[in-house]
Formats: C-alpha cells, structure tokens, sequence
C-alpha cells in the first residue's frame, strides 16, 4: 500500500500509555478505515480517516477495555488495498 516513497508508520510499538498515531505519506487520496483486532481475532476498534495527499497523522486513543498483548491493525484504503500491522499493548 505504497505509491512512490511514501507509505504507512504506526507507533509507538510497543504502545505503552493509550495512544496510538498513523502517518500516512505517498497514498492513494480517499478514505482508509482501521480496524484493530485482538489475538483471538474479534473486532474491538473501527475508525476512519480521509487522506487528501499530504503527509497526514491520525491519533487514535484506546479505551480502558483494551488490555496488554498482542493486537492487529489493519487499514483498508481505496481500490480495496489493505496492509496490516502486529501491534503491541504494554
């Protein structure tokens, strides 16, 4: 889900306090929606985010309900691309 030099960062990783930022750089303009899942694979967070081709930054703010371990973080993007990330909760 690259196009040029750009591509998709999300950190930290390991998350240690209830934030969590992505930064997007060289995609496709549009929509993209994040979905985190847990280690037993169960949906337990869906946003959005529009990017207009800039270098953009979305911070996410995790609620109490999630617990330290071991999550999926998936963006799906225009043209049905998707790229996912193992993202840790200390």
């Amino acid at each position: 889900m690259t196009n040029g030099d750009g591509g998709i960062a999300v950190y930290p990783n390991p998350v240690t306090g209830n934030l969590v930022h992505v930064l997007m750089t060289g995609q496709q303009k549009g929509g993209y929606q994040i979905t985190i899942y847990n280690n037993a694979g169960a949906r337990v967070l869906v946003t959005e985010m529009t990017y207009d081709g800039t270098n953009s930054i979305k911070t996410i703010v995790f609620d109490k309900f999630f617990v330290h371990g071991t999550y999926y973080f998936e963006i799906n993007g225009p043209g049905k691309k998707s790229k996912t990330f193992k993202l840790f909760i200390d």
